[in-house]
């Protein structure tokens, strides 16, 4: 059941266009990231739908009645769309407690929202912590502070912007698990935004990938990672290595093999993209695996993984390929080496030219 929905939104600013003819639901319940560069229009979607920009083309709905319609001027005020906003910088009144923040936007039934809050804290880590001020407060602390402020009015939607963005690494992690399962433990929907591709599939059961001011793809996580629909939504979630190959008979030859290219006609020109974790050492020796040989130019390891510069054995210039080798333990030949490496065809994504020529990259 959708509970926001932007039917055909455009958007700019000074004659730029931020927004061009968006259309999507957020169903109840769910969560939705916003991934994209910086200045795709991610942060624009969230301010229309919260009431903080005024509608310019398309129509907003919330729970089936229009809070926005530019054809109209209708525009439904901020405090009665029933949404709550998290903001990037946590925005908490630095003169107000913490639960006078986290109270601040209920009208009603304050003393049940104020045990809610209570009980939430202690969830939370911030038992004891209802009387003291942000500057008190890590930013971690913070965060959920003013997670809980959207929160506390029991909106329909809440909407994220960048929540995550000022913690640390470690931190961050903690922090997005304990937002997630406080957001789907109230019921409300959700919408994020986010510039980070492993923070999108970790939060998000839905991901819509922008590029100026469109909607290029959009699906679960999984889906997108495995399936995209362009060279610039399979490098969002990674660096990719590119390769030009030509289809002949109906595979795909590069100077890393060659691959199924269904859908390619005869001589076509492509781009291939291989995901780094698709290259894997193998014993040279293996007759079954039917490897690539390369030479190492450098070696590193990232803990669960080694990270592998390569240059293909015979060509003078360097592939630039990535391999993140899962292989057990520390894997770190010498610069210099020749190893073996199999492609698994699974991380292979396959574009015209064209494509390739009019994506641009990710910012």
């Amino acid at each position: 059941m959708s509970i926001l929905k932007f039917d055909h939104v455009s958007h700019a600013y000074d004659g730029n266009a931020a927004l061009d003819d968006v259309s999507f639901n957020l169903n109840k319940g769910e969560m939705i990231c916003l991934l994209g560069p910086s200045g795709c229009g991610k942060t624009t979607l969230l301010r229309l739908a919260a009431g903080l920009e005024v509608l310019q083309h398309g129509r907003i709905k919330m729970a089936g009645k229009t809070i926005a319609n530019a054809g109209t001027g209708l525009c439904t005020a901020p405090e009665k769309r029933h949404i709550g906003l998290c903001f990037q910088d946590f925005a908490l009144f630095p003169h107000l407690s913490v639960m006078s923040n986290i109270m601040f936007g209920v009208a009603a039934g304050v003393a049940k929202r104020k045990r809610w809050a209570l009980d939430m804290l202690a969830k939370l880590g911030l038992e004891g912590r209802a009387e003291d001020y942000p500057h008190m407060l890590s930013g971690g602390q913070q965060q959920r502070v003013a997670l809980l402020r959207a929160l506390a009015p029991e909106p329909g939607v809440i909407l994220l912007d960048e929540p995550f963005s000022s913690l640390d690494a470690n931190l961050r992690a903690q922090t997005r698990e304990e937002t997630l399962s406080l957001i789907k433990t109230t019921g409300s929907a959700a919408m994020m935004v986010t510039h980070d591709a492993e923070e999108a599939m970790f939060m998000a059961d839905r991901i819509l990938v922008i590029n100026k001011g469109r909607i290029i793809q959009t699906g679960a996580p999984a889906e997108i990672y495995s399936r995209p629909v362009s060279p610039f939504a399979a490098s969002l979630f990674g660096p990719v290595n590119r390769l030009d190959g030509v289809v002949r008979n109906g595979r795909a030859e590069t100077s890393l093999g060659a691959f199924a290219a269904p859908g390619h006609g005869e001589g076509t020109k492509v781009q291939v993209l291989i995901r780094p974790e698709g290259l894997t050492p193998v014993p040279e020796a293996d007759p079954q695996t039917s490897p690539c040989t390369a030479q190492i130019v450098s070696a590193h390891f990232l803990g669960g993984v080694s990270h592998l510069h390569l240059c293909q054995k015979g060509n003078k210039e360097l592939l630039h390929i990535d391999c993140q080798a899962r292989v057990p333990g520390t894997y770190l030949p010498r610069p210099g080496a020749n190893i073996a490496f199999k492609v698994d065809s699974a991380y292979v994504y396959i574009f015209p030219q064209s494509a390739a020529n009019s994506a641009p990259e990710p910012q």
